[in-house]
């Protein structure tokens, strides 16, 4: 009830609805790319064509590989005081969830299956970190509580979470 999560409509996801919601949501806010985890992507982009909606999409793993360097640019941010949470509720939570996983070569990942809730808000907050590194979008200061849509199982859309608004000066 306070806007922090939209339901999509109906029994299941809705993905025409989710595409409309994303393509709306880079429009207002000059969104330069868009992290996704390549499981069932298709039935998203299928969607966001179907709508012809200009958003760069950009593969990002849930691994080893591409999480350690997405943790790093998470705590690069936090710790040089990059972020700005907004007192989000639901990215409060899926933080507070998220239980990190290391392996033998001390590559790190986030756990699913060791945290204690959902995660989906810190993984994506990790991965838009990473791809602002990634794309160079080097921007002084991010709006976490400010923006972007990642799909949660039963038919959620949990909304402003991504670090993607730019608040202070681009360099």
């Amino acid at each position: 009830d306070d806007g922090y999560m939209i339901a999509t409509p109906g029994p299941t996801i809705d993905y025409a609805f989710v595409a409309r919601k994303l393509a709306e949501l880079c429009a207002a806010y000059n969104v330069k790319c868009v992290g996704f985890d390549p499981w069932r992507i298709d039935d998203l982009r299928r969607e966001l064509e179907a709508i012809s909606a200009d958003v760069t999409l950009k593969e990002h793993g849930q691994g080893y590989k591409d999480m350690t360097p997405a943790i790093e640019a998470l705590e690069d941010d936090l710790l040089e005081k990059r972020l700005l949470h907004g007192n989000h509720p639901v990215l409060t939570w899926c933080i507070n969830n998220v239980r990190v996983e290391k392996n033998a070569a001390a590559l790190r990942m986030f756990s699913k299956r060791k945290s204690t809730g959902r995660i989906d808000g810190a993984v994506a907050l990790a991965m838009a970190c990473n791809l602002s590194v990634t794309f160079r979008l080097h921007w002084r200061y991010f709006q976490v509580a400010e923006l972007l849509t990642t799909i949660l199982p039963n038919n959620f859309v949990l909304k402003n979470t991504l670090p993607i608004r730019p608040i202070g000066t681009i360099y």
